[in-house]
Formats: C-alpha cells, sequence, structure tokens
C-alpha cells in the first residue's frame, strides 16, 4: 500500500487537510514532527516523529540505497547535495529543506518496515 506522508505539525494541518478534501484516491500518513526525544501516540491516532532521528534514519537508508531519487527529478540534484551535507548526529544546515522534506517518510518507512533499520542502534 503506498502512503503519502507529511509533516502534519503546525501549518501541516491545513495541507492534510486541503488534501482530503481533494478525495484523491491516496492514503495520507499525517506524521507531525516534534522536538522530543521519542515519538508518542497523540489523541488523534497519529504518531509523533522526533526530528531528532530524521538524519539518521534517511543517512541509512540512503547508504544502504533502500532510498534512491528517482532519474529525471526535477531537483534531485539539489536533494543528493543536501543527503551528502546532512550531518548523522542531526543538527541542520543551511540548505537542508529537501532532505529534511524526506524525513517523515523515511522515518515512516521505518516504522512499517522495521526491517529496513537492521544494522542500526536504536539512540
Amino acid at each position: 500500500m503506498d502512503y503519502v506522508v507529511i509533516d502534519s505539525a503546525g501549518p501541516g494541518q491545513v495541507a492534510v487537510e486541503l488534501i482530503r478534501r481533494q478525495e484523491l484516491n491516496i492514503n495520507i500518513a499525517p506524521t507531525p514532527l516534534s522536538g522530543g526525544a521519542e515519538s508518542n501516540y497523540l489523541k488523534s491516532g497519529e504518531i509523533t516523529s522526533p526530528l531528532r532521528d530524521l538524519p539518521s534514519k534517511t543517512r541509512y537508508l540512503r547508504e544502504s540505497a533502500t532510498l534512491r531519487i528517482a532519474g529525471g527529478l526535477k531537483f534531485g540534484d539539489a536533494l543528493e547535495k543536501e543527503f551528502a551535507a546532512v550531518r548523522p548526529e542531526g543538527g541542520q544546515s543551511a540548505h537542508d529543506d529537501l532532505a529534511i522534506a524526506t524525513g517523515p517518510a523515511a522515518w515512516h518507512a521505518t516504522r512499517v518496515f522495521p526491517h529496513l533499520m537492521k544494522g542500526i542502534r536504536a539512540a
């Protein structure tokens, strides 16, 4: 089953509602980013994604070739450069918006398919 994973924190809530109103035939996985140390379930049923986990999970999935950039992607080169600059310990650089935007999808994938993270230790 395919999902569109969206950061639903703050302004992301509006994006989720706008997409739902379009009545598209897609599955939405609203995933609010949080500054916390671990994920938590909200009353809405959503599970929060700790922002600090995103760089390490995304980097691991890139290095293991599980997460690949589609050929011909409009901003694929820029995304590749941002991935190369992501620090494993987290923290942000001046140009990491695209890499951070892929983080919730990578995080969600590792929750749904935990075997993707074999070989990486929990933080």
